[in-house]
């Protein structure tokens, strides 16, 4: 292709997550994994690495991170269902009618027969249990808009 790069599949998902949270007005941050050599002191090639993560147990992890961070604006309708996000918090009856709430939704794109790797695994795991939410989008983006739609993620 002449000045122009190649789309892979995984970009293809890339780009259409990134027209889609356009659409819904979601502010979205591209994460990857990556781990890049470059120039050290005396001229010495070292390693960096971007997008790396700490677990709970401190441990610091070089590989996993989703691809992207979304920051959705939810619906939240009721007590009930404000309850069942955040269990931890005592709501009295009749409080809330509906807000909104921005949470952390982390997308991990794979296209074809790719499969999620043990850290990609371990970071789902990770997320989840701190509170925020990840989804895979395989082949499109349709996961995102059926989450979207799911959450009653608001529209411009």
């Amino acid at each position: 292709m002449s000045g122009r790069a190649k789309i892979s599949a995984a970009n293809a998902v890339g780009h259409a997550i990134t027209q889609v949270c356009g659409l819904y007005d979601v502010p979205l941050i591209r994460i990857q994994s990556r781990v890049f050599q470059v120039a050290g002191f005396g001229g010495r090639q070292r390693p960096m690495f971007i997008g790396n993560w700490t677990d709970e147990l401190g441990i610091e992890h070089f590989a996993g991170i989703a691809d992207y961070l979304a920051m959705p604006r939810i619906t939240i309708e009721s007590v009930d269902h404000f309850r069942a996000l955040f269990p931890s918090l005592d709501i009295a009856e009749g409080s809330v009618n509906y807000f909104y709430q921005t949470v952390p939704l982390w997308i991990e794109c794979k296209s074809g027969e790719a499969r999620m790797g043990t850290h990609q695994k371990a970071f789902k795991r990770y997320v989840e249990q701190a509170g925020a939410y990840h989804i895979q989008a395989r082949d499109s983006a349709d996961s995102v808009i059926e989450w979207f739609e799911k959450y009653k993620v608001k529209r411009r």
